[in-house]
């Protein structure tokens, strides 16, 4: 019978009595996983912070967006105003008109909606993309078309009040 001290020793498998390496991060080398979690983290709320950046201390030209804008105008702090909810609304219009990169959202968003969905949001106009990408009302297509047309009925009952004029 064979004790334990007599049981032969085997060389160690692979991986056993191995010391770990350092984590080397895979991506960068010698980097570790932490700091290019960290270097993420930083360059996100950078990323977030730009329009604020913008707004306070401008560093790019803004684009200029043509078409019809209105101006809000700076709101002014009443209670009155805070109690029934009028100050809040006022202060998002005026921040929404003065939000650094607006122009270069609302032209990125614009074209996107064109590129993928082939849509054109405007607030008071439909547009259509026709063929080859031209643009069309929706009145002037519903027009053509014939869909907007008024009953008889309608037309000789505005004949008659332009009668009595």
């Amino acid at each position: 019978m064979k004790t334990i001290s007599e049981t032969p020793s085997y060389p160690p498998c692979q991986g056993e009595g191995l010391t770990p390496r350092p984590d080397k991060g895979g991506a960068g080398g010698g980097f570790p996983r932490e700091a290019w979690i960290s270097v993420l983290i930083l360059l996100f709320l950078l990323l977030i912070s730009l329009p604020l950046l913008q707004t306070l201390h401008p560093f790019l030209p803004e684009p200029i967006l043509n078409g019809v804008t209105q101006t809000a105008p700076k709101p002014v702090f009443r209670l009155e105003n805070w109690l029934n909810g009028t100050l809040q609304t006022q202060i998002e219009n005026w921040l929404d008109a003065r939000m650094g990169l607006r122009g270069y959202f609302v032209k990125t968003d614009n074209q996107l909606n064109f590129w993928l969905f082939h849509e054109i949001h405007q607030k008071n106009t439909r547009l259509v993309v026709g063929k080859e990408n031209y643009l069309y009302e929706r009145n002037y297509l519903e027009t053509y078309n014939g869909q907007d047309h008024k009953p008889l009925s309608a037309l000789e009952e505005r004949v008659k009040q332009l009668k009595t004029l």
